[in-house]
């Protein structure tokens, strides 16, 4: 029973690996074919830069979400515990590092001071 729960998680994770590189593929190609149009349509090269870089980032922010997901169903039925717990670890600290850095990118600013802006701008209202 152990060995088919392990076998399933390993395909539970396959599969959604599999649907991050899907979502990389597909978030792309949109990516690409909507910079195409809105360079077409505006004739901006700066916007259009601007507008792509931020739709992969967002590509790249849900595929990560994907690959830890996947990380999770993997280790959850791993044979070694103490090994799955530091390697769940490790991909913890790299996706937020990286989801920091990619919102840092998209937006030009830290993922908490947004919140801030909007805690702000709710006091300023009252």
């Amino acid at each position: 029973m152990e060995e088919s729960l392990q076998t399933t998680a390993h395909l539970l994770a396959m599969t959604i690996e599999a649907g991050a590189l899907l979502a990389i593929a597909a978030g792309l190609a949109i990516a690409l074919i909507l910079a195409i149009h809105q360079r077409r349509r505006q004739g901006d090269w700066k916007g259009t830069y601007d507008h792509l870089r931020r739709r992969v980032g967002r590509t790249l922010l849900i595929a990560l979400e994907l690959l830890l997901a996947a990380e999770i169903a993997r280790s959850i039925f791993a044979g070694e515990t103490l090994n799955a717990a530091l390697t769940l670890g490790v991909v913890v600290l790299v996706r937020t590092f990286l989801s920091i850095a990619i919102e840092m990118e998209i937006n030009g600013r830290w993922p908490w001071h947004e919140a801030a802006n909007e805690n702000q701008q709710t006091l300023d209202k009252h």
